[in-house]
């Protein structure tokens, strides 16, 4: 079994883009996060912090497909937050959708980050 064939398929895409003028670190989410997809977006996560040099990155999580999240997903991410906060900048949560707008914030409640809901990636400012 390759890689690719091994990637869960509620894995988020991790890729560096720009965002009103700033290079980000975007992840896009599709359908529901499992356990296993978020270990791997995390590790997509970490390996592409790894690409830049130290200081605070600008997280955009694109949420607008995303249906839901399995709750040991939600803590894996809530755990790689806290580790990885030396590194992490702005989060932009990006969907329509209160459930997964108000999880980010609860998620914010434990890490204490700078976390800003906006409906469309269009709204995202600095």
């Amino acid at each position: 079994m390759n890689a690719a064939s091994a990637r869960p398929a509620s894995a988020p895409t991790v890729a560096w883009a720009d965002f009103a003028g700033r290079s980000c670190l975007q992840f896009t989410f599709e359908g529901h996060l499992t356990l296993e997809g978020a270990r791997c977006g995390i590790a997509d996560w970490r390996a592409r912090l790894d690409e830049r040099p130290a200081g605070p990155v600008d997280l955009v999580w694109s949420c607008t497909a995303m249906e839901g999240y399995d709750p040991r997903a939600r803590k894996a991410w809530q755990e790689a937050l806290s580790e990885l906060k030396p590194r992490t900048g702005v989060i932009w949560v990006v969907s329509t959708q209160p459930v997964i707008r108000i999880g980010a914030r609860v998620m914010n409640l434990f890490v204490d980050l700078d976390v800003r809901a906006v409906a469309s990636e269009s709204e995202i400012a600095f």
